[in-house]
């Protein structure tokens, strides 16, 4: 048993001289952790739902037959900050519309040329 923890011990505290065997297999490890684990394992976020979160209880894709509204990056910039870009689109639809509403979906919109967001197309209830 201390063999063991004196090996973990020397592992935690890097106790091998480089160019022994240890020293190597340690360095190789740290290598394949850094290019081998993925991304997904550092992000932050909370993982994304399966389902579209605009799909009702019983699980049906919402009906997006109804006119889009469009929302530019300038009516989302004249609405005061929210904790979601979900909320500040329902605040910019609620100033378009003059009623309250929900985003059933919403499509980025970008500029071909640089990349830069202009707008969003968006399905309110």
């Amino acid at each position: 048993m201390g063999h063991i923890i004196g090996f973990f011990r020397a592992i935690w505290f890097w106790h091998y001289e480089r160019g022994t065997w240890q020293y190597d297999v340690m360095c190789v490890a740290i290598l394949a952790f850094i290019f081998f684990i993925p991304t997904s394992f550092f992000d932050e976020r909370k993982p994304r739902a399966t389902k579209s979160p605009a799909a009702s209880s019983t699980g049906a894709v919402p009906n997006l037959n109804s006119k889009p509204v469009l929302i530019t990056a300038d009516d989302i910039k004249n609405v005061p900050p929210a904790d979601t870009l979900q909320k500040s689109l329902e605040s910019a639809g609620l100033r378009n519309l003059g009623r309250p509403v929900t985003v059933r979906h919403f499509e980025v919109l970008t500029d071909s040329r640089s990349g830069t967001i202009v707008g969003y197309r968006v399905w309110f209830d």
